[in-house]
């Protein structure tokens, strides 16, 4: 990983983590479970919905979570940048159908 960016560094761990996570047969939600101490049934729940606005579409995603140790948890996995990543690429392509 020497010689990588940051970007290319989480883009790399995630899929080797997913490919993992695929592997054992195991869900998003049991991973999240196992990832917080004392992580309960339901520690994070993301909505997202869509809605179209004309000619173009809003996207809002919420995340609730059931406390601050999974909020935490999860804002120290840094999966804020690799999804901010995620949607430049999306807006990107979205660009680029017009």
């Amino acid at each position: 990983m020497v010689g990588m960016t940051d970007s290319e560094i989480l883009a790399q761990l995630g899929a080797r983590l997913r490919a993992y996570r695929l592997q054992q047969n195991l869900t998003v939600a049991h991973v999240a479970r196992r990832a917080v101490p004392g992580g309960d049934d339901d520690p994070a729940r993301v909505t997202v919905t869509h809605t179209d606005i004309g000619e173009r579409t809003r996207m809002v995603e919420v995340t609730a979570v059931s406390s601050r140790a999974v909020r935490d948890a999860i804002v120290k996995t840094g999966m804020e940048a690799g999804l901010q990543d995620a949607l430049d690429l999306l807006e990107e392509v979205a660009r680029s159908l017009q």
